[in-house]
């Protein structure tokens, strides 16, 4: 098994693919440039170690290795993600971002108008009953109960939390708790 170091189990609309972007940026952290793998989240993992080992296979000398997939954070999937998780990596490092839980629901509501054509499902126009329909749009916006799953069972300094908010509004200062967090250079500045 590959050394992973961290994960980034995010919340959908939050800014995680942006978070592993900005990280993937430092020279010690490497991030596969496949968006989101969704490992630990699917029923046959265990058959599929082969390609998830294949996307860490060239770090460029990276020694930090790590992926962020919004489906680790999710209600959906995140009692069975979080058990693979602490069977195969108890030590690994966990970075959460999440943001304004309104603008959330609302950039998810949005989101499942524009993408929702494409996987054969029509959201309904009333929030109200989409969110009957699709209750992980309000589900998934639960930060806390989201985070106990994991802050349960992984030790609290194992665990790094951020805002979106708080990136955008002083993007180099938060990352430079990630990096401290990782164990990297926390003076490297992103472009």
């Amino acid at each position: 098994m590959q050394p992973l170091s961290f994960l980034v189990p995010g919340f959908s609309k939050c800014g995680t693919t942006t978070l592993c972007s900005l990280l993937d940026q430092h020279p010690d952290i490497y991030i596969p440039p496949i968006k989101e793998p969704n490992f630990f989240s699917k029923d046959d993992y265990a058959e599929h170690w082969d390609e998830y080992q294949a996307l860490f296979a060239d770090t460029g000398g990276a020694t930090v290795l790590g992926e962020g997939s919004t489906f680790y954070g999710c209600i959906d999937h995140e009692v069975p993600t979080r058990e693979r998780i602490v069977r195969h990596y108890p030590d690994i490092k966990l970075i959460f971002i999440a943001r304004d839980p309104i603008n959330r629901i609302e950039s998810s509501f949005r989101e499942s108008h524009h993408s929702g054509p494409r996987f054969g499902f029509d959201t309904p126009f009333s929030l109200g009953e989409a969110i009957d329909q699709f209750p992980n749009i309000l589900q998934d916006a639960c930060f806390w109960s989201r985070f106990e799953n994991y802050h349960q069972h992984f030790p609290e300094e194992n665990i790094h939390t951020l805002f979106l908010e708080d990136l955008k509004a002083d993007t180099q200062g938060e990352l430079a708790k990630c990096f401290r967090f990782l164990g990297v250079d926390a003076g490297f500045k992103v472009e």
